[in-house]
């Protein structure tokens, strides 16, 4: 796509990865768990609910122009 990745944006990844890999591995584990399933459940719904929220509603722009020709 033309998208090029910076030292600085390595050094973001570094930085976060861990934080992200961590809760995803905690819940993966947690919902292993009979007792735990349901909050976990609720955690996780709750997070892509606000999620979702955040990002609003998908604004859809298209110009014809910039497409690739089909071969």
């Amino acid at each position: 796509m033309g998208v090029t990745i910076s030292a600085a944006d390595y050094a973001r990844i570094a930085v976060t990865a861990p934080f992200i890999v961590g809760r995803v591995v905690a819940v993966i584990l947690a919902e292993r768990s009979p007792r735990l399933r349901p909050g976990v459940d609720r955690y996780v719904t709750r997070l892509v609910r606000k999620r979702l929220a955040t990002y609003g509603n998908p604004e859809f722009r298209t110009d014809a122009a910039h497409y690739t020709p089909a071969a």
